[in-house]
């Protein structure tokens, strides 16, 4: 629930700690073309500041626990079916005195986040994919989801429908655990701005007011949203709403992109050999779906194993795709 804020200058923020993330962007930023095409594509509502360790974004210190903040995009149609590459968002500790830890999660969406479909959810676990960890002395972490090494398989997101948001994806960012939560009932104790970090907005006003969404709990006529639920910043309240888009950026490969997948390879390593039978036979009776859509095993890319996968691999035995 985004009330108080809090700005940070970073000048005096070391770089080293925001390394990744900015190479991350930097690989983004300078895209191969195919067919006249960025392949990846870089989407963000919010300026470029902040996520290289230095600049002004606002804590919204008032997000609870389960809150979401999304951001919605509209491609090219021809840009589907696309794969979703990289999701992050920029999280502020606004008291460098205390060392904090945020577990979330990163929501995908075909469509918008209020009348979409969900297509993957994936949860930080500290391990493969790293909670938000700030140390005494440091002001935040960028909440990173790299699908190339965080997803068991390519998560792909497909034509969405009119009532789901024609041309529309959306990824989302949730809040599954504060540091430290709220002393009290959520819809009148924000969680300690002192031992927190939160979800960022930017500083250069917001630019996007329907395409940045936020789902908050319930907390009636004088919550916010009010009743809770999916909102969009422009149909918030005035005395909440935020004044900048969130810090959140995405990049993509659109379909033109994406090579046809190698058929008969259910290991995912470009051929069809016997070490695919083996990876049916280790994975038999999986079922992908409807997140993350396929995986080991799975070489006709229907969403599960099954004998039609043996049969697909013996179909395409000898098989390269390298």
């Amino acid at each position: 629930m985004p009330r108080p804020v809090v700005r940070w200058r970073g000048a005096d923020f070391g770089e080293s700690l925001w390394a990744g993330a900015v190479l991350a962007l930097a690989i983004a930023s300078a895209p191969a073309q195919h067919r006249g095409v960025d392949c990846p594509t870089l989407v963000t509502h919010a300026d470029a500041a902040g996520w290289d360790g230095f600049g002004s974004v606002v804590a919204q210190a008032g997000f609870q626990e389960t809150d979401i903040a999304a951001a919605s995009y509209e491609v090219a149609a021809g840009d589907f079916p696309l794969r979703i590459d990289l999701a992050q968002m920029l999280f502020l500790k606004p008291n460098q005195d205390a060392a904090t830890t945020t577990r979330w999660s990163v929501i995908l969406y075909r469509g918008r986040p209020d009348t979409g479909t969900v297509v993957a959810t994936f949860s930080s676990n500290g391990a493969t994919i790293p909670h938000v960890v700030v140390p005494a002395g440091f002001d935040g972490d960028i909440a990173t989801f790299d699908a190339a090494t965080m997803a068991p398989a390519p998560v792909m997101i497909s034509a969405p429908s009119m009532s789901e948001g024609a041309n529309i994806f959306s990824v989302g960012f949730r809040v599954d655990e504060h540091n430290v939560p709220p002393a009290g009932n959520p819809c009148f104790f924000a969680p300690p701005a002192d031992s927190n970090a939160f979800p960022t907005t930017d500083v250069d006003g917001l630019n996007q007011p329907a395409r940045n969404w936020i789902r908050g709990i319930n907390c009636g006529a004088f919550g916010c949203p009010v009743n809770g639920g999916w909102s969009t910043f422009g149909d918030l309240p005035g005395y909440c709403r935020p004044s900048g888009d969130w810090k959140i950026r995405a990049t993509y490969t659109p379909a033109p992109c994406i090579a046809a997948p190698c058929e008969g390879d259910a290991d995912g390593d470009d051929d069809a050999d016997f070490n695919d039978v083996l990876s049916v036979l280790a994975n038999f009776g999986s079922n992908y779906l409807p997140s993350p859509g396929t995986g080991l095993g799975d070489a006709d890319r229907d969403g599960d194993v099954d004998f039609n996968d043996i049969l697909n691999v013996l179909a395409n035995f000898g098989v390269s795709c390298a």
